[in-house]
């Protein structure tokens, strides 16, 4: 299989992990703080991670822990910010149509600080992506609150995070680099947590057991995959993909809890799947960047 091809199954399959990982999280958190939980998922994740890469941690220890600490730090923040919107923004359908610009911002933050222009296909697709998020995520009018800011902040901290990534990813063994970045994850969410919040006496024998299941399929297995994806998938191509999340999100909401699938929904999905093909397509010019990666990784 030609490997730009590999990578981008590889992100179709984080994105499915990722989705997946929003109902985990929901039913931790019924038990756990939510900085806390973070801390907690993010520090044991790593710590599943260490025994089969700490020999290469070792050989490597600077390089490792520089960019640990730079891509870690990144995503910790992001999703702090993001965790904090949540709590003080009084409705979460507009911030959820903020986070998902995200990976939208991929494409234009590598034209700016990296001058790799997106092609034709880019910008004709955009407007059909952007209208089915905003379809998605929008119920009724646009009520604007302070929570929003936070939202902005995290998106393009997250947006940040996904460049690095894809910048370094190709240069660095997968298993050092995950561990790496979910230690500084870790860390970073109980450093906050036992800052800010109060931590329950006792844990409920169900909030442990769904603490373990975001470990390992939502966080190790999601981030090992993510990276590994990032190595072979061109950054831009990698972000558009990640645009499925809050359809997969949706399509597990119908099945698990049997939400309606309205019209608008339909609309929605239909647009998104629609402008990912347009900007995957061949048809606005010989070369297109979104399928370029940016390194040719050694085998």
């Amino acid at each position: 299989m030609e490997a730009t091809r590999k990578g981008e199954l590889l992100m179709l399959l984080t994105s499915l992990l990722a989705a997946a990982g929003w109902f985990v999280s929901r039913q931790a958190i019924e038990a756990l703080p939510v900085s806390g939980f973070i801390g907690l998922r993010f520090l044991l994740a790593a710590l599943v991670l260490l025994p089969f890469c700490w020999r290469d941690i070792a050989a490597n220890f600077t390089l490792t822990a520089r960019n640990g600490l730079l891509t870690g730090g990144l995503l910790g923040a992001g999703l702090l910010l993001w965790i904090y919107a949540v709590a003080v923004s009084p409705t979460l359908s507009e911030g959820g149509f903020i986070t998902s610009l995200a990976m939208l911002f991929v494409p234009l933050l590598n034209w700016l600080f990296f001058r790799n222009r997106p092609p034709l296909a880019f910008w004709l697709g955009l407007p059909l992506v952007l209208a089915g998020l905003m379809l998605l995520s929008l119920q009724g009018s646009w009520n604007f609150a302070s929570g929003h800011i936070w939202f902005a902040a995290s998106s393009l901290l997250m947006s940040l995070f996904f460049i690095v990534n894809s910048r370094l990813a190709p240069h660095l063994p997968v298993l050092p680099f995950s561990c790496a970045q979910l230690l500084v994850v870790g860390v970073m969410g109980l450093l906050v947590s036992l800052a800010t919040e109060t931590w329950p006496e006792r844990i409920s024998a169900a909030g442990i057991g769904w603490l373990l299941v975001s470990v390992l399929p939502a966080t190790v297995l999601r981030y090992v995959v993510q990276i590994a994806g990032q190595r072979l998938a061109a950054p831009v191509t990698a972000a558009l993909i990640m645009l499925l999340e809050p359809v997969w999100v949706l399509l597990f909401s119908l099945l698990i809890y049997q939400e309606p699938f309205s019209p608008q929904k339909q609309l929605a999905c239909a647009l998104m799947f629609i402008g990912l093909l347009i900007t995957r397509s061949r048809l606005f010019g010989r070369r297109n960047t979104l399928s370029k990666p940016l390194t040719n990784p050694e085998p």
